[in-house]
């Protein structure tokens, strides 16, 4: 009798033994991967409960201040077959919250590297909800909130994602579709489609705008593709229409083009060709804005009520000219201002050309141009360049970009 009733006993005890001791650190270990997996470096569990077909985990911090958190998780595991295979069946998040700062194309290009869709093919679950995303990102103007949902399903040999994240401010507002597969050796394919993108920012508004973009990584390359289309717009309070952007990803650093068009009047198109990399040498940015007739524009900007209080007896252009920024990394020493060079052809002819630069930690611009008086007058009635900065075909640039921004 006291053998039977021994191995009753030990029949209650052991499983315990190992479930507490053995197969829920072990899966707490591997959720705490899990997340690192994701791009959390400073994971630590709190207040986790062992459940009969599982865990519940009230809190997840996933940074060392506690900003960025998963919470109330439920984990589905079939105890009796863990300590064989660690499978876990499904982690579910009802809220995932992430903070983090913007200030400049470089934080946005670390997204990247530490966000790895690669190293979730590490995730052994069949099944990952998150049923909310909160995604909060301070920039040096405003406050951004993303809001979200995410689901990795495993499929086979592949593990499947659909998500969505969308925004809903003034300031960006937009509607996003993502898919994709993630193989066994960490390659994937996602594509998104975005709809009802609008952008209010001092310096550029866009409307109504829609797109896709696709990241692919195969043998660790990774290619990024985007495209984004808007009937109309403004840029520097210009209006504009057939707004259009294309995004590519090169080596070590990302491609972009700008292509638009003025509003209700012909032949003025502007083109932009940008380059963003950590990398000095990699950087580039080329700015031209073609005016088929200048005295034409300006009415049109009088009209507009772009141009306040601007003189009206100067003389301009009468012929095309085309307005070109292009900056000089070449000359560019490490931590020092932007160097730029500016030049305006009328009839594929210089009829003007200067230096300035641009200092990136208060973003003053400082420079000179030379040139005919008529390009000169038309320089200064567009960009606001006051009369006292103007003599004998000169220009003395003295400006602070931030108002732009």
């Amino acid at each position: 009798m006291k053998k039977i009733l021994l191995f009753c006993i030990a029949l209650i005890i052991i499983p315990f033994v190992i479930t507490n001791y053995i197969l829920v650190p072990k899966s707490l270990n591997n959720i705490q991967s899990y997340f690192k997996n994701a791009g959390f470096n400073n994971v630590q569990i709190n207040n986790s409960k062992l459940q009969l077909k599982g865990l519940s985990i009230e809190k997840i911090s996933l940074d060392k201040d506690g900003f960025n958190t998963a919470d109330n998780t439920q984990v589905k595991i079939f105890w009796p077959t863990y300590i064989f295979n660690s499978k876990i069946e499904s982690i579910d998040i009802k809220t995932l919250h992430i903070s983090s700062t913007a200030n400049s194309p470089n934080d946005i290009l670390g997204y990247q590297k530490s966000f790895d869709i690669s190293e979730f093919s590490k995730i052994k679950a069949e099944n990952v909800l998150i049923d909310t995303i909160i995604w909060d990102i301070a920039t040096p103007k405003i406050a951004l909130r993303l809001e979200g949902s995410f689901n990795l399903k495993q499929d086979g040999d592949l593990k499947n994602i659909d998500a969505n994240l969308n925004a809903d401010q003034h300031e960006l507002s937009f509607k996003s579709q993502w898919s994709g597969t993630i193989q066994n050796d960490g390659s994937y394919s996602i594509e998104s489609v975005f709809n009802d993108l609008n952008i209010n920012t001092n310096s550029f508004i866009l409307k109504r705008g829609t797109g896709w973009a696709t990241v692919e990584n195969k043998s660790e390359v990774t290619n990024i593709n985007a495209q984004l289309d808007a009937g109309n717009g403004n840029i520097l309070n210009v209006p504009t229409k057939n707004i259009s952007f294309l995004l590519s990803q090169e080596n070590d650093y990302y491609s972009v083009l700008l292509r638009s068009s003025a509003s209700a009047i012909k032949d003025v198109n502007l083109y932009g060709d940008f380059k963003f990399s950590n990398n000095i040498k990699n950087q580039a940015f080329e700015l031209l804005l073609e005016i088929n007739n200048p005295n034409k524009f300006v009415n049109y900007l009088k009209q507009e009520n772009v141009l306040k209080n601007s003189p009206s007896n100067n003389n301009y252009p009468s012929n095309k000219i085309g307005i070109g920024l292009l900056y000089e990394p070449e000359k560019r020493f490490a931590n020092g201002p932007f160097p730029f060079s500016l030049n305006v052809t009328e009839n594929d002819k210089n009829n003007l050309t200067g230096t300035f630069l641009i200092y990136p930690s208060n973003l003053d611009v400082r420079g000179t141009a030379q040139g005919e008086q008529d390009i000169i007058s038309l320089l200064q009635t567009l960009f606001y360049i006051n009369k006292d900065d103007v003599s004998d075909g000169n220009i003395r640039f003295e400006k602070n970009l931030k108002n732009l921004l």
